[in-house]
């Protein structure tokens, strides 16, 4: 009941970071390339996710579902907080790559 109860909030947490990405970069990127960069936010996404898929099969192994789970919350609090964090704080030329990159970590 736990385990479902946390993969709820977890689920319910993740699954808004990415519609509102997508839209701030739409907002910020020249206007002819809104969905080339929403698009890439995307591939970033699955990429990253079949290299962990894949990575998944040699790691179930050796290491306890519960250390797995316990690294995937970890890290989607760290990547709304460096999402966040590029967002307010930085204002440079390459936001946008800067901003895409963290989509590794939804892969993961």
């Amino acid at each position: 009941m736990l385990f479902a109860l946390l993969t709820f909030c977890y689920h319910l947490a993740n699954a808004g970071v990415v519609p509102l990405l997508a839209q701030y970069v739409a907002e910020i990127s020249p206007k002819e390339q809104n969905f080339t960069w929403t698009s890439v936010i995307l591939i970033v996404f699955f990429f990253s996710q079949a290299v962990t898929a894949r990575a998944m099969s040699a790691v179930i192994s050796k290491f306890s579902h519960k250390s797995i789970t316990t690294i995937a919350f970890i890290v989607l609090p760290i990547r709304c907080s460096l999402i966040a964090t590029i967002i307010i704080f930085m204002d440079n030329p390459y936001i946008l790559y800067i901003l895409i990159a963290t989509q590794i970590f939804d892969g993961i």
